[in-house]
């Protein structure tokens, strides 16, 4: 790749991480499934457990997870695969921003068909830029 390829798609990799940065500015994880509560499920925990498993996420905003080392977006536990159409929506961000910064032909799993599984749910929860 030479340098001004190199530098264009960096270019427009910054600028769609500013684009999902604005279009999520304002999502909220609300009563949506925290991703500690989620590996707590795939661990057949007990309803206790899992409610009580939402006290480990202390994130505020999802943009707290971007960079947060202890977060990883493809656990072997848990994750996408038992989440809920808001924590979707709370959790798909930085996501979205992590794998835009990493290798392109990086291959994020299961995601895609998660999104299918909550696309009904989505279309109703999303608003078009985030639809975008």
């Amino acid at each position: 790749m030479t340098h001004a390829n190199e530098k264009h798609l960096n270019a427009e990799r910054n600028a769609l991480i500013r684009e999902i940065h604005v279009a999520f500015a304002g999502v909220a994880l609300g009563k949506g499934l925290s991703w500690a509560q989620c590996e707590a499920m795939d661990l057949y925990r007990s309803e206790a457990e899992i409610a009580e498993a939402r006290s480990k996420d202390t994130d505020t905003h999802w943009n707290q997870l971007v960079d947060d080392p202890d977060w990883n977006p493809y656990p072997g536990v848990g994750g996408f695969a038992f989440i809920d159409a808001l924590g979707f929506r709370y959790y798909l961000p930085p996501t979205m921003v992590r794998t835009l910064r990493i290798d392109p032909d990086w291959d994020p799993g299961h995601l895609p068909r998660d999104f299918e599984i909550h696309h009904a749910r989505l279309t109703e929860l999303f608003d078009p830029p985030q639809m975008a």
